[in-house]
């Protein structure tokens, strides 16, 4: 990011380093271990997201952790306070972007958080350290904001996941464009056996067309953690709000049996079931038949997060270790015969507990893909290569051809023959966003569902 001072020098700021350049020709530059040692810049965090000088000449710094401000003296910090019962301030820490309005008005956008939580709006800081949010309430067409600009006439411009937005005294004009996503938060890209193709999104559930083209939305119950789709019904796991149900053109409902049950997510077995991983336990069926799966004793302080049915009938299933934020570290196992065998997980991915999940090829061989990388096992985890930054990879899957289809967060989407990696492009640029989800249809479309710009559809032939 890049912000014009009051007597015309310029500041950068990009990751972790912070530039000064001064109307001499000079430059400041605090790096990394300048920022964590120098008492002139006592940050937050050393990771820097943006930067606005507001009309008093005050720096504002975004960071991951909060947001700084310099007046001339020292560095001044600001936090999200609800965790101590102050409501009136920062609603997140993650602060994606910054804007200045009159005075020392300072505008936020939090983007998304940092790991696509609740969206909480536009924040703006006034003459006090009161925060106010302009939201969805006040004409926002999504909570979900990655862009601010001051305007010319003291007004404020938001880029949100649902369009354009201009913001002012307290309200919020908006522009969207037509046949648009509620939000460009895609969690998931669902497809089934008969080819068709569903975005899930944290408020709804749009039906695309083999051309890409949206033939319609469908409200969700509640707010969801996972879904999948099989045979023309779709499955989401709601949490505490149990297991909802869809077939069309009938609308939502519950499946009784989650009914006082926690969901954290579902995923396909076999044949025309599925699991379902509770805080209860692992269930396996389909709506109106279920059962348990009777499991070993798991290790004390151990919870299951998600299951995966191998081609050979043996079940993996992931989880964490742990009773605090903190301390939890990432857990695998395989059960099969009736012994439950624990998998040591690989250093770098056990601080990924929520993201860790087993994918097969065509060989049946089981693959970790974790942020921090892709692993195959053979008797132990043995690392895959890829041209992705460690920590970035989000979503994998073996296609029909057997090759790894790979994207990631702010890294592109790569596809691995077997033999070596590639990189598909869009207009000749790498695949935007933060890459949830990749899946491909019957019809050799290639279907990407990003957290922060929506969904892309890719027409495959010709291009491999």
């Amino acid at each position: 990011d890049i912000a014009r001072d009051s007597d015309g020098s310029m500041w950068f700021v990009k990751e972790n380093a912070l530039s000064h350049y001064r109307t001499d020709g000079a430059w400041e530059i605090f790096h990394k271990d300048i920022l964590l040692t120098n008492p002139r810049a006592g940050f937050p965090a050393v990771n820097l997201l943006s930067i606005a000088i507001d009309r008093t000449g005050t720096k504002w710094l975004g960071t991951v952790n909060g947001l700084s401000r310099y007046a001339g003296a020292s560095w001044q910090n600001v936090y999200n306070r609800e965790r101590i019962a102050i409501q009136s301030g920062l609603k997140s820490n993650w602060i994606e972007r910054l804007a200045a309005g009159p005075g020392n008005t300072i505008w936020v956008a939090h983007g998304n958080s940092g790991s696509g939580s609740t969206p909480t709006g536009v924040g703006c800081r006034g003459e006090t350290d009161a925060w106010t949010y302009i939201t969805e309430a006040d004409g926002l067409p999504s909570n979900r904001v990655y862009c601010v600009r001051p305007g010319a006439d003291n007004d404020l411009w938001a880029g949100t996941g649902r369009g354009l937005a201009r913001i002012a005294n307290g309200q919020a004009e908006p522009f969207i464009p037509p046949s648009c996503l509620a939000d460009n938060h895609v969690l998931a890209v669902l497809t089934d056996e008969a080819g068709q193709v569903y975005a899930l999104l944290p408020r709804e559930m749009a039906a695309y067309d083999a051309a890409g083209g949206i033939l319609q939305t469908y409200q969700l119950p509640h707010a969801i953690r996972a879904g999948i789709k099989m045979h023309g019904t779709v499955y989401i796991a709601g949490m505490d709000r149990g297991l909802s149900v869809f077939q069309k053109p009938a609308q939502w409902r519950e499946d009784s049996f989650f009914r006082h049950k926690t969901v954290l997510h579902v995923e396909k077995a076999a044949d025309e079931k599925l699991f379902a991983v509770c805080r209860e336990g692992l269930y396996l069926g389909k709506e109106g038949a279920w059962s348990a799966v009777a499991l070993p004793a798991l290790p004390l302080q151990t919870h299951l997060l998600r299951a995966f049915k191998s081609p050979q009938g043996a079940i993996w299933l992931t989880g964490e270790h742990g009773l605090h934020n903190t301390e939890k570290r990432a857990v695998c196992f395989l059960y099969s015969g009736d012994r439950l065998l624990q998998i040591d997980v690989p250093p770098l991915c056990r601080q990924y507990s929520p993201f860790n999940h087993i994918i097969f090829d065509a060989q049946e061989t089981p693959w970790l893909v974790s942020p921090a990388g892709i692993y195959q096992y053979q008797q132990s985890w043995q690392e895959l290569s890829t041209p992705l930054p460690r920590g970035s990879i989000y979503a994998a899957f073996w296609d029909e051809r057997n090759w790894l289809w790979t994207g990631s967060r702010d890294g592109g989407l790569f596809v691995y023959d077997g033999h070596s990696w590639r990189e598909l492009r869009l207009n000749n640029h790498p695949v935007p966003g933060w890459i949830t989800s990749v899946q491909t249809s019957k019809t050799n479309q290639l279907w990407i569902g990003t957290a922060d710009q929506g969904i892309f559809q890719i027409d495959l032939k010709g291009i491999l």
